[in-house]
């Protein structure tokens, strides 16, 4: 027997993302939505051995979407909750960019 088990988004991803969700203006009732599209990206990329970060292996998801007869409107969707989840981890390098980069100037200012 084949298992079909959907391969979920780690917790604390999952968490951070929610909040994401929440901060970037979504209406909530769009949450759900975004949050499944998030975990049937996820899975894709983890069954097919694509990189989750690649802009190719999001075009491979429309694709795949596309292939199962999903309307425009929610390929769109699907594309924007992955675009909000890459978002979300440029925000979170960013910041600690920042912080590394404030940091550095301390210490070399306490020299």
């Amino acid at each position: 027997m084949e298992d079909f088990a959907v391969i979920c988004v780690p917790e604390t991803i999952q968490s951070q993302y929610d909040e994401y969700l929440v901060r970037s203006g979504l209406a909530g009732r769009e949450h759900v939505d975004y949050r499944r599209w998030l975990r049937y990206y996820w899975d894709f990329c983890t069954k097919y051995g694509h990189e989750r970060l690649a802009l190719a292996s999001l075009a491979l998801f429309m694709g795949k979407l596309a292939s199962k007869g999903q309307s425009e409107a929610k390929r769109g969707q699907a594309s924007k909750a992955v675009d909000l989840y890459w978002s979300m981890l440029r925000e979170q390098r960013d910041s600690r960019r920042t912080i590394t980069v404030g940091l550095y100037y301390f210490q070399g200012g306490t020299q």
